[in-house]
């Protein structure tokens, strides 16, 4: 299978997965309301005395209405709780078309009963506000709906320009309804198209992570965010000692497999649903974590350290250690308004500029080296 081919059915899995959710809201929604409205107008046409000139029985088919409204409402709201996405389907379908059927019976006694249309308008707006968005489901619901419509009407003895009114009306509100359900359709496959699209050119297609523009736009928000809440703002920058060396020895294939290694172990360690891991460079990366004093993000960076370390990559220059190293250069500050994230990100900047000043392998924050020293003395926080 071409990777076009798998893109274009991953897009229409998510199409499918987004609607069948959509679906089974509303269709949960409709049950609800139609249960708090049905002993509502039970009790309304009854002071009425509508019900003296009912067929026997009605009154029971409505109770029996409200009763199914109440286990469909139950189904939908632990199918939603539990996400159980296997009934999704049959339970949309359900409320749907089953309800859709039993509103054309209650319309064709409310019109029987006291001539209005109201009970048919109500019906055609659940019928276009809960589409279910499939042709053939659309079609179907559509057809019993119309079914049901025309042989209540003349079950309760309508006359016949009202039997030829409500047909009318049955074509009108199923063109409507596949109409509205065809545009939804199409309204969430671009959405869920430009939301892939985002998320790819934000992306850094070699290794996962996100990249220089998801980082120059979440960046401002997260300063933001941290600025009204005084909470602190981590800068961890990172940088693959020699990596030219290395391409130049083993080629960049290789180069590239390094490359998505060391993001992994990056990732890895900075996995808080808060850290933001970016690749802004060739062998450059960034992290920024929120909610982080001096030491924990002093400790962040030792872990990151030596999450590369023990990957024990080759090298192809044995000047800092046999293995691929990283030099790291961190800062730390609250948002404030006589500071701003370029003046943190220059002070990260600088420190792994130290740090690879000082014999790389290490990690440089607020003036102090932790980690390998020129001298290979290790230093402790």
């Amino acid at each position: 299978m071409s990777r076009g081919t798998g893109t274009v059915r991953e897009l229409q899995c998510e199409l499918e997965s987004t609607i069948d959710h959509k679906n089974t809201v509303r269709s949960f929604v409709m049950s609800a309301v139609l249960l708090l409205l049905t002993p509502v107008y039970i009790v309304v046409v009854g002071n009425a005395g509508t019900y003296e000139n009912s067929p026997h029985g009605f009154k029971a088919f409505l109770v029996a209405f409200a009763i199914f409204q109440a286990a469909m409402a139950a189904a939908g709201f632990f199918i939603i709780l539990r996400n159980e996405t296997d009934w999704q389907k049959t339970y949309y379908r359900t409320v749907y078309g089953a309800s859709l059927v039993l509103l054309a019976v209650t319309a064709a006694f409310e019109k029987s009963a006291t001539g209005s249309m109201l009970a048919y308008i109500a019906v055609s707006v659940m019928a276009v506000i809960v589409p279910v968005l499939d042709l053939t489901e659309q079609t179907v619901i559509m057809g019993m709906m119309s079914v049901s419509a025309v042989v209540s009407a003349v079950a309760f003895r309508l006359p016949g320009r009202n039997i030829l009114d409500i047909s009318v009306w049955c074509v009108a509100t199923a063109v409507s309804a596949m109409f509205i359900q065809s545009r939804a359709e199409d309204y969430e496959r671009v959405s869920i198209k430009l939301k892939n699209q985002t998320a790819t050119s934000e992306k850094d297609h070699l290794t996962g992570l996100a990249n220089r523009r998801a980082l120059d736009k979440n960046a401002p928000m997260l300063w933001r965010c941290c600025e009204r809440a005084s909470a602190p703002v981590g800068i961890i920058e990172i940088d693959i000692d020699f990596f030219k060396k290395y391409n130049d020895k083993f080629g960049h294939p290789e180069g590239d497999e390094c490359l998505r290694k060391i993001a992994s172990a990056i990732g890895k360690s900075a996995q808080r649903c808060s850290d933001i891991v970016a690749r802004t460079g060739g062998e450059e990366f960034i992290v920024l974590a929120q909610n982080m004093n001096h030491d924990q993000i002093v400790a962040l960076a030792l872990k990151i350290r030596n999450a590369v370390l023990e990957l024990k990559l080759p090298h192809a220059y044995m000047g800092v250690s046999k293995y691929v190293t990283v030099s790291i250069g961190a800062a730390q500050a609250v948002p404030s308004f006589d500071n701003s994230f370029q003046n943190l990100y220059k002070e990260a900047d600088d420190a792994l500029y130290q740090a690879k000043e000082n014999g790389r392998n290490c990690i440089v924050c607020n003036g102090k080296i932790y980690g390998r020293m020129k001298n290979g003395v290790a230093s402790a926080i």
